[in-house]
């Protein structure tokens, strides 16, 4: 299993600051706005979903939808400190 690193938490940071907590609320893996591919962005959310810090939300044209969860929250509060 691969370890959590800087990528991740920015992952995370930017469902945390947008408001993405719901399933309703969730970002499609189009819509991060970070400088790498998608294929880049849906394995790290691939790793942070097996670790519970991530949820996949409602289908929107297709896409799937990423929102954080509690633990997800949890962790990147810790990793901060």
């Amino acid at each position: 299993m691969r370890n959590i690193d800087l990528r991740d938490l920015s992952l995370l940071a930017e469902l945390i600051k947008g408001e993405h907590l719901t399933k309703i609320t969730g970002l499609a893996i189009n819509e991060f706005k970070l400088d790498r591919n998608r294929n880049a962005i849906y394995r790290r959310l691939q790793l942070l979903e097996s670790l519970g810090f991530v949820k996949r939300g409602f289908q929107i044209q297709q896409a799937d939808r990423y929102f954080i969860t509690e633990e997800g929250i949890k962790f990147y509060e810790e990793a901060l400190n």
